[in-house]
C-alpha cells in the first residue's frame, strides 16, 4: 500500500507542477490534521481493531467532505478535474472501509492489553 500511496503522490505532485508550476506547498502541517485526521486524544496504542477502523473511517469522511467543500471554490477545468478525482479517491477509500468493518470478527472488538502489566515474572 505504501508504494501504492508513494506512486499516487508523485503522480498528483506533477500534476500539481503542471497546473501551478510552482513546486512549493503552500500547506502547513496543521492544516492537514483538520482534513483527515481524528482528534489525537481519541488514538492510544491499545485501542480495539474495530476502533481503529472506525477512526479510519471518520478520517476518510472528513476527507469526502474537504473535497466536496473545495470542489466549491475551484474553477480552473484542470484543478477541478484533479478535485473531483481526489473526492472520488477518498469515496472509494469508504466503500473499502465499510466492507472491512462488516468482516471482521467479533473479537476486533477487544482492545489490546499492555503485555508488561500482566506478565508475572518468576520470584
Amino acid at each position: 500500500m505504501d508504494v501504492n500511496e508513494n506512486k499516487r503522490y508523485e503522480e498528483i505532485a506533477g500534476r500539481r507542477l503542471a497546473l501551478f508550476g510552482d513546486p512549493r506547498a503552500r500547506v502547513k502541517l496543521e492544516d492537514i490534521f483538520d482534513v483527515e485526521a481524528p482528534a489525537s486524544g481519541n488514538v492510544r496504542w491499545n485501542i480495539s481493531a474495530l476502533k481503529a477502523y472506525q477512526f479510519a473511517l471518520f478520517s476518510e469522511r472528513e476527507a469526502v467532505a474537504f473535497c466536496h467543500e473545495a470542489l466549491d471554490c475551484v474553477d480552473p477545468p484542470g484543478v477541478k478535474a484533479l478535485s473531483e478525482e481526489l473526492q472520488d479517491e477518498e469515496v472509494e477509500h469508504l466503500g473499502m472501509l465499510v466492507k472491512v468493518i462488516a468482516k471482521l470478527p467479533p473479537s476486533a472488538e477487544i482492545e489490546l492489553e499492555d503485555q508488561d502489566t500482566t506478565r508475572t515474572d518468576p520470584p
